[in-house]
Parts: C-alpha cells; structure tokens; sequence
C-alpha cells in the first residue's frame, strides 16, 4: 500500500486541476470520503473541486467546508480521484462528462469492480473513508475537526454504526483518534438516522404497501415510481428503507427499484452478514458495484424484467 501512496502523492503533487468524484446518490462514506480528501488537499495547497449533481445531506452542508460544484469545465481539469465508486458506470463525473480527459486516482473498497487508472483499493478495511484516514497519515497532513467528522460519518455509515461484520479492531481505533481529533459520535449518529417525519412518513406509508416478497429466493423488495417519488418533498435516500428491508427474517436479499428519472431506475441491494449473500456480484452483473453487504446499479429496464433476471440469478445460485 506504501507504494501505491507514494505514486498517488506523485499524480496529485503533478496535477494543477482536481477534481473529486463519487457515485451518485452518495452515502455518507462516499461523500465523506470526498469531502475530507478534498479538504485536506485544499489544506496542502491545491484548489480541488468537489464535484455532485446529488443534493447534500445536512450533515456536511452544516461543516465548514467549500461548496460542492455540479457545473466544472471538463477541459481544464486533469486529475479525477474517484472515491467509492466501485464501477466506471457508477462514477458521478463521468456520467456527466463522458469525454473528459483527464488521468484518473481511484480509492475504494470494494473488491469487485473496473476502477480506472491508478487503484487503490482494500477490500479488508471498513470503508472508503478508514482508507482515505490511511492515505492522509500518509501523506503526514493534519487532520483537524472538520475532516475527522467526515471520515467518521464514513465510518459509521459503512459499519452501521459499527454493527456490521467489517467493524475491526483497527476500525474502533480510527474511529476513537477522529473522535478526539473533535469528531461528535452523537451528531453523526443522529444525522444518520435523522427524518423529517411530517414527509418521510408520508411516503414510508406509500412505499410499504408496496413490499412484496418471495420466499422461494429469499428475495424482499420494493418498487418506487417516479410519481411516488415526486410526490413529495422527502429525501428519499435518506429513508434506507432498503436496509429496513434486509432487517426481515425472510430476507436473503433485500433490495429497492426506486425511478428517481422517468424510465431510469436506481437498483439498492442489501443483505446481512449472516445470511451467506454477496450483492456486490449480483451488481457486477448489471454494471454496478458496491461491497459484499451492499450495492447497487442502474437500469432503463423494467421492475418487472430487472426482478425476474434477479430471481433468475438467484434460483441459479441456489442450484
């Protein structure tokens, strides 16, 4: 890993306009991830852009930190680090400037997936966020309250809230050196599960009536159109109904076809990690990516053709 650093050191110290991406719709370990790198290289001198054509939860508009672009001039950037997004397909500045010329620094980990140019990337950490925590020791750059709290939101994120199997020993450590750094474990822990229940509930009601389940494939799932989705004003990423969805007894998979666009659908698939599951392959399989426990793609497909190739795949597995 020492030397992977040292030749991302040598791409950014070469480079006179940054740009950082992740995938769309971010988690907090994506955007965290971004945030905190984008502040530290900001810190060493560069003037990097934070790039997103996704809202930005509150949690991080609230932090002290320059405002996210979703408008950049592709020609005069010419280093993109892309953070978490384990498929070329899923990387936001991509999807937006398709021609783009510009060398790549990708840091995940995600294990399955096409990363561009240099990689960096270590299935055996927590997250993308623990991974960028290495990096900045690395490059011996101070990490002061506002970055600790991005990372740690990344952290925590990935983990839930340190529940999940990818907590380490190594993980808790990081995590306690962001909390005395100035990183709230409350404030993030509340943003995390935070809803505005006036509207959240008013389409959890909506959503949940459509669950539907098949109990041949173990499979626990969720369609969300577009009129739904516009129905009303609640951030709907930040419901994790799909994760609420994983949490049933019957559910090998759980996952939620969401048409945030008309006729293009966002695909989240979650499981546990003692129900024997990798979506991150499944994902492969449709162009996405994502981590043993969760994932997702997009598809212009149908709920119903998406469900029935997922089912497929699963009866297949099953054999």
């Amino acid at each position: 890993m020492t030397r992977l650093f040292l030749q991302a050191k040598r791409l950014i110290d070469g480079a006179h306009h940054i740009a950082l991406s992740t995938h769309a719709n971010p988690d907090l370990d994506g955007l965290g991830s971004l945030l905190a790198l984008s502040e530290v290289l900001r810190q060493l001198g560069k003037n990097p852009l934070s790039f997103s054509l996704s809202p930005t939860p509150e949690f991080f508009r609230l932090l002290p930190l320059p405002k996210i672009v979703d408008y950049l001039d592709p020609a005069k950037i010419d280093l993109i680090i892309g953070l978490d997004y384990g498929a070329p397909a899923r990387l936001e500045i991509l999807n937006a400037y398709p021609t783009i010329k510009a060398k790549i620094l990708s840091f995940d980990h995600h294990a399955i997936g096409q990363h561009l140019g240099l990689k960096i990337v270590d299935p055996q950490i927590s997250s993308t966020a623990e991974l960028i925590y290495n990096f900045i020791n690395f490059l011996a750059a101070p990490i002061d309250s506002v970055i600790a709290a991005c990372l740690l939101a990344g952290i925590m994120d990935d983990t839930g809230q340190f529940r999940h199997a990818n907590t380490s020993a190594q993980t808790l450590r990081i995590a306690g050196e962001l909390m005395l750094k100035g990183a709230s474990l409350q404030k993030i822990s509340r943003a995390a599960r935070s809803l505005n229940p006036d509207e959240k509930i008013i389409l959890l009601t909506e959503v949940f009536s459509k669950i539907k389940i098949n109990r041949r494939v173990q499979l626990v799932f969720a369609v969300i159109e577009h009129a739904t989705f516009c129905r009303t004003a609640a951030g709907f990423d930040d419901l994790r109904l799909v994760e609420i969805l994983s949490s049933a007894p019957e559910a090998k998979l759980a996952l939620t076809i969401t048409e945030k666009t008309p006729g293009l659908f966002d695909v989240s698939l979650r499981s546990q990690s003692d129900r024997g599951m990798d979506v991150a392959r499944l994902a492969a399989s449709f162009g996405g990516g994502g981590h043993c426990l969760a994932a997702g793609f997009q598809s212009d497909k149908t709920p119903e053709k998406i469900i029935a190739q997922i089912e497929k795949l699963l009866l297949a597995a099953a054999e």
